[in-house]
């Protein structure tokens, strides 16, 4: 099983394992869940759904949020809303991007637009790669792939 990761209601990115941070970032990989009965736990978070003494978000499916600790105390301390979102990045594939630990909301609101803007750039390379692909395959008189 690989990595898989939720993302942060508050800020919008991914709750990273500790391999996947450096000093700067460390906070990432401190977490808080909020389950929708009320309990919350805290901790580092492992990569594999695993958040202090909880294990096994993933079963959990639905029925918890997860923030970055930093973000949930700016925040607040909100109970469950909604699930959180889950991380295309899996909380380790996020190359070099390693953003300091908000001071406050208005922090958290700049990383939640810098990870809409990331979204949306991923989004329009991987259309404009999908029309490149059609046109080769119309270009070479091709049945396109059902997944294209």
């Amino acid at each position: 099983m690989g990595f898989f990761s939720w993302n942060c209601p508050c800020c919008g990115h991914s709750i990273r394992h500790k391999g996947a941070t450096v000093a700067q970032s460390a906070w990432l990989a401190q977490a808080v869940v909020v389950f929708a009965n009320g309990d919350r736990v805290s901790g580092e978070y492992s990569g594999y759904g695993e958040v202090g003494h909880a294990e096994d978000l993933a079963d959990a499916e639905g029925r918890f949020a997860m923030y970055h600790r930093a973000c949930w105390l700016l925040a607040g301390k909100p109970e469950f809303e909604k699930p959180s979102g889950h991380a295309r990045d899996q909380g380790h594939f996020v190359g070099e991007y390693d953003p300091e630990e908000p001071k406050s909301l208005a922090d958290c609101e700049s990383l939640k637009e810098a990870a809409r803007a990331k979204r949306d750039e991923e989004r329009r390379a991987w259309e404009k790669a999908r029309a490149e692909m059609r046109a080769e395959y119309l270009a070479r008189g091709e049945e396109l792939p059902a997944w294209l």
